[in-house]
């Protein structure tokens, strides 16, 4: 069995990192569903961190703070889903597909569709050899802090055959 939260008004601060989908739980699947409320992380947070793990976030309403990296598909597969009048701030960098699962089709994602995103350093987007990572951005905004990273966004998305959406 697969574990899935949902949070609809809880404000909770969590002082270290938040890991959905590992090896620790049963099946190694995990869903955070965050539809309000407001969630600090005083650490990281980890979306699918072991080889086979699978977590998925989706955030329709929610504020997430986390205060060092966000990590989508550590080892495992990772999808972050941004939208509706969201905010997910991740204080340091984004790593999307950083540990990879080798198959195009089975990448980690992060997707876009309102809300925003704030980033305050990088994005890293599949960035080790053999990893997979993508984002998809069809509404809502991505600010990336550091104005200085957008560039470097655009050539490695570009590089890989994706288009980027970068507002600043």
């Amino acid at each position: 069995n697969a574990f899935t939260a949902d949070i609809f008004s809880a404000e909770s601060e969590v002082a270290l990192s938040l890991f959905v989908g590992n090896a620790n739980s049963p099946t190694g699947i995990g869903t955070l569903i965050m539809h309000g409320g407001s969630l600090a992380l005083g650490d990281s947070l980890v979306l699918g961190e072991e080889f086979g793990d699978e977590g998925f976030l989706t955030n329709t309403g929610a504020t997430l703070n986390v205060t060092v990296d966000a990590i989508v598909g550590d080892q495992g597969l990772g999808s972050m889903t941004v939208g509706g009048s969201a905010v997910v701030t991740v204080g340091v960098d984004l790593f999307i597909g950083d540990g990879g699962t080798g198959d195009e089709e089975a990448g980690s994602l992060v997707t876009v569709n309102g809300g925003t995103l704030n980033v305050g350093d990088n994005i890293f987007i599949a960035r080790l050899a053999g990893t997979d990572g993508r984002i998809i951005q069809s509404g809502g905004l991505i600010d990336v802090a550091d104005k200085d990273q957008t560039g470097l966004i655009r050539q490695r998305l570009h590089d890989r055959g994706h288009q980027s959406h970068v507002h600043h």
